[in-house]
């Protein structure tokens, strides 16, 4: 499963272009979470972040697929979310037959 990192790229209330990106770029009142985890491609078709404003409850979700590694492995995605104070977020992988691995771990995220 993979491992998460976290890093609050923009602050809540700053102002940004547009948007697009499938709701990775941030704009308007919204903040950039990154979020890092270590991937592979040994049968996975995909990720799927997840991330909610209550710890294990997921009410946003964005299939990033199959981003490139970095050359450590990483995978590194931006994810805009609106102001809230804090966002908890989790990672699930998927195969060619559309099924989910178990969450990751969870990690928090407090928003300046």
């Amino acid at each position: 499963m993979p491992t998460l990192t976290l890093l609050v790229l923009l602050s809540a209330g700053c102002g940004g272009g547009g948007g697009g990106g499938g709701g990775s770029q941030p704009s308007g009142d919204t903040s950039a979470v990154e979020v890092t985890w270590r991937g592979g491609t040994d049968g996975v078709a995909g990720y799927v972040v997840h991330w909610g404003t209550q710890s294990g409850a997921y009410d946003s979700v964005q299939d990033v697929g199959t981003p490139p590694l970095s050359p450590e492995g990483l995978i590194v995605v931006v994810i805009a979310v609106a102001p809230a104070p804090v966002y908890y977020f989790a990672v699930t992988s998927y195969d060619r037959a559309g099924q989910s691995s178990a969450y990751s771990n969870e990690l928090s995220v407090e928003l300046p």
